[in-house]
Order: C-alpha cells, then sequence, then structure tokens
C-alpha cells in the first residue's frame, strides 16, 4: 500500500499574472478524510480545480505514487471523482444522474450494461436515496440534491473523491448526516476523501487531518489533534476555542 494517495509537491497555479496558489505540498494518507478549511478567497477552490485537471499548474500532483499530469481525463476519472462547490439541477431522474458516474467506463454511443445499472443502484442505495431513484433532480430538496451528487461519484468508482465545500448550503441536521456518509465510505467502503469545509467545527469533528490555507498557501497540514494542539486555528482565524463535554468548539 502506498503512504500517501494523495501527494501535492511545490503546487503553484496564476490566474494570469496573479499568483493564486504558492508553492503548495501537501498529502493525504489513504482511507482518512481531509479537510481543508482557510478564508474565503484563500484558494481552496482553485486546488481543487488544479486536482481535477481543470486550470493549468506547476509542481506535481500524484495519486498511489503516479504523476496525474501524465494520465488523460479518462484516466483520471477513474482514480479520482470530484464534486464541485455549483450543483446544476437539471431535469432528469437521480437514476440519470447518478449514471453520469459511469462515464470514464462507457464508450461514446454505448449503453449501460446491466453491470452499470448495478453499480448505479448500488451507488444510490449506499447513500440511502433508493427512494429518491424515479424523482426529478429538479424537484428534490437542496440536501437531496447533494446526496444524488455523492451517489454519482461513488458510482464512479474510484480510490479517491474531492469534495469542494459540500455542506455549504445545508442546515444543520443534513451537514452532520452528510459528513457522517463520508465516515461510512472512508470505512466501510475504503475511500480516501478530501473536502473543502467553510466550517471549522464540522471539520475538527469530523477530519481525521486538517490542512488550513492562507493566501494561497498550506499554513499547516496535520492530524486533527496535533492542529488542536498547535492552536493554530485560533492564531489564523482570530477566532477562540472551546471545550464543553468533552468536544472542541470555535466561535469569534
Amino acid at each position: 500500500m502506498y503512504e500517501n494517495a494523495l501527494a501535492i509537491s511545490s503546487l503553484s497555479m496564476n490566474y494570469g499574472k496573479k499568483i493564486v496558489l504558492k508553492d503548495i505540498n501537501f498529502f493525504a494518507s489513504p482511507f482518512t478524510i481531509t479537510a481543508v478549511v482557510g478564508k474565503n478567497g484563500c484558494g481552496k477552490s482553485s486546488l481543487v480545480s488544479c486536482i481535477n485537471g481543470e486550470r493549468r499548474y506547476f509542481g506535481k500532483i500524484s495519486a498511489f505514487g503516479e504523476d496525474l499530469a501524465y494520465k488523460t481525463c479518462r484516466e483520471r476519472a477513474k482514480i479520482i471523482s470530484v464534486l464541485p462547490q455549483t450543483l446544476p439541477r437539471p431535469h432528469m431522474k437521480v437514476f440519470e444522474l447518478v449514471g453520469f458516474g459511469r462515464s470514464p467506463y462507457i464508450k461514446l454511443g454505448q449503453r449501460l450494461s446491466y453491470s452499470d445499472k448495478k453499480i448505479i443502484y448500488d451507488s444510490i442505495e449506499r447513500i440511502g436515496i433508493s427512494r429518491l431513484a424515479d424523482c426529478f433532480v429538479d424537484e428534490i430538496s437542496g440536501g437531496e440534491v447533494q446526496k444524488a451528487y455523492l451517489a454519482m461519484i461513488l458510482c464512479q468508482n474510484t480510490s479517491i473523491l474531492v469534495l469542494d465545500e459540500p455542506t455549504a448550503h445545508m442546515d444543520i441536521a443534513y451537514e452532520n448526516e452528510f459528513l457522517e456518509l463520508l465516515q461510512i465510505l472512508k470505512t466501510k467502503y475504503k475511500k480516501t476523501i478530501i473536502t473543502v469545509l467553510h466550517d471549522l467545527n464540522l471539520a475538527v469533528r469530523y477530519a481525521d487531518q486538517i490542512a488550513i490555507m492562507d493566501n494561497g498557501k498550506i499554513v499547516i497540514s496535520a492530524p486533527t489533534k496535533d492542529i488542536l494542539d498547535a492552536e493554530i486555528i485560533e492564531k489564523t482565524f482570530k477566532i477562540r476555542k472551546y471545550v464543553s463535554e468533552g468536544k472542541v468548539f470555535f466561535s469569534a
């Protein structure tokens, strides 16, 4: 087994003349959840875009020891699946949406096989939305849409899942339910998950490792316990830490 599922070294990216990411060094161990946190505009979504191959970058992004720069889009999509921040709500059934996760394995014009359909149904069941399979995506709630897309990237059958602020528009109950789903994917289905989170309390509660971004750089990336012990969150975000009933919380 490789020590790192995903490894990023000396990564930089520009938008025109503006430097957005500066010398990023970061890794995610297999079968863990890593939360990427930081203030708005610090480069979190740009980092996700680089991992997804959407942006030209300098440096190296490797998955299980292989440089992704030498992979085709189809090959990359069999290794890493990415859930972007903005999710469209097309007028199609949830089953059809989830089926797009099989795209890397199907040639142009080819129909879904029995095996593909089984994987789609299995993914829908794993996420717990079987009752929504025949519902239209634009007629279900925002939290349900998020779950449908999670089923889609699960259907893609990759070892690494990357999510960009998946809980940004959810209420508290849905946030916790969604992140508990990620815990199940990590432990039961052996997925490595990197997720951008806007809520530090969720990051501390659910992530094995936290990477803190500030001004286009990774300030620190370490196990959650080490991050808390170093008090780096308080220093970076100018907030206070509270402990209640053995749990850690942050507040302004």
